[in-house]
């Protein structure tokens, strides 16, 4: 299988047709098989200001835009450095890292923002399922 990489979008060629898929999706996603053959990305594209491209060369303009290289080098496993403040998407408080060296750069999810409703439903269940009947 063949990524190739466009300004916005990324085709994956392979087994069947093309597809067209978000770069914010490769490596973020769930890979199934496709009942016509080949493997689908399945998952909701999340908004990011990350392009992943081999065409252009990594450049940080952060919190505009950040090109970044489609794989990650083996320098990412030691020259990831954080980049900005951290975020919140949804319930999702996330940051961007990106290698000082060849530019890779992805979200780090740091956590999940709490529900209020969630905690009081679980208040709510200990209350009662801690209670001693005497009767």
């Amino acid at each position: 299988m063949q990524l190739i990489a466009c300004p916005r979008t990324t085709v994956r060629e392979g087994a069947g047709e093309a597809q067209r898929v978000s770069p914010s999706a490769i490596g973020s996603g769930v890979w199934r098989r496709n009942p016509k053959g080949g493997r689908q990305l399945h998952r909701a594209e999340a908004a990011t200001i990350v392009e992943y491209t081999d065409r252009k060369q990594p450049q940080n303009d952060y919190p505009v835009h950040i090109v970044s290289p489609l794989l990650p080098a083996r320098c990412c496993a030691s020259d990831m450095v954080d980049v900005g403040d951290p975020q919140t998407d949804g319930p999702w408080i996330f940051q961007y890292r990106r290698c000082t060296t060849c530019g890779f750069t992805v979200r780090r999810f740091l956590g999940e923002i709490p529900d209020p409703s969630r905690f009081a439903r679980l208040r709510a269940t200990l209350k009662s399922s801690f209670v001693r009947n005497t009767e």
